[in-house]
């Protein structure tokens, strides 16, 4: 009796605080899943792992929106949740949008980095540069593995990542507030939900993280306006972080310097979407909301 109490009660708990829930249950999934990763690169341990097993972080926020939609939506929920996960009805312009902008930002800014830091002169020395930065990426896991894996984590993030922070998260941090400061809460969440991995796979230094979350606030207010301009589909935004996941592997490999550029336009292109959409819906439409 005491048992189903105390579940009712959790129950009732997760269906006041849903959204709190599902970060709190995000970042254990994650954290707990990547610590191996963390304790080898800091010599906690003496194993050497796989570096992409940093794919199982990306289970953290799908499992968290699933889990919590069970528990205050049952299979309604879920069916809904689902839905909006493979929601492809949306106009020819938006699946352009969604597949295509990732590989035009990358295109534009290779382009720019080569106009003012150019590091090759004809597609021979691309092709030699891009060989080289693979083989140093690749010593002792092989390229061919190594490409595979990374097409493959980058998929998994792309889309195990969305449904929690924009199909779960922000149509509810939207429902009371303004579409742009739902997307700064969710931006500073999503931010630090980062951290583990600044431990073994990012650069720990202050700059670096300072440009990472800087553009990680900008993305996130993209892809609000890609999610609420869509109708509120996770496909499209999925999409989109898949394709962005795989050019910034590719940048580096042309200039140093390409996934600054990057950056630099996924700004622009937020500041254009605020402009576009208003602070209240950043939205063509409406801001989704549950």
């Amino acid at each position: 009796m005491e048992t189903s109490i105390v579940v009712s009660r959790f129950s009732i708990w997760i269906g006041q605080h849903s959204v709190a829930a599902y970060f709190i249950v995000a970042y254990i999934i994650t954290w707990m899943g990547v610590l191996p990763l963390v304790a080898s690169a800091q010599g906690i341990i003496n194993i050497q792992l796989f570096p992409n097993l940093h794919i199982i972080g990306a289970f953290g926020p799908f499992l968290a929106a699933f889990i919590v939609t069970t528990i205050i939506g049952g299979r309604q929920g879920i069916g809904e949740l689902f839905g909006r996960m493979l929601r492809w009805r949306v106009g020819i312009t938006w699946i352009l949008i969604a597949v295509f902008s990732p590989v035009a930002i990358f295109t534009l800014s290779a382009a720019l980095a080569y106009v003012f830091w150019p590091t090759w002169s004809d597609l021979g020395q691309l092709l030699e540069a891009f060989c080289s930065y693979l083989r140093d990426l690749t010593v002792g896991v092989g390229t061919t593995m190594w490409l595979i894996s990374s097409v493959i984590v980058s998929f998994s993030y792309g889309f195990l990542e969305e449904p929690g922070w924009r199909g779960f998260a922000l149509p509810r941090l939207q429902k009371a507030r303004s579409a742009r400061t739902a997307t700064v809460i969710l931006a500073i969440f999503w931010g630090l939900w980062h951290l583990p991995f600044f431990f073994y796979r990012f650069d720990f230094q202050i700059f670096t993280i300072i440009g990472f979350f800087v553009s990680l606030l900008f993305g996130a207010i993209w892809l609000t306006f890609l999610y609420n301009s869509t109708g509120g589909s996770i496909l499209m935004v999925s999409l989109w972080h898949t394709f962005w996941n795989i050019v910034v592997i590719l940048g580096p490999s042309i200039s140093g310097n390409i996934v600054f550029l990057m950056n630099i336009m996924v700004i622009i292109i937020a500041v254009v979407a605020l402009r576009i959409g208003g602070p209240e819906k950043l939205s063509t439409k409406d801001k989704h909301i549950i």
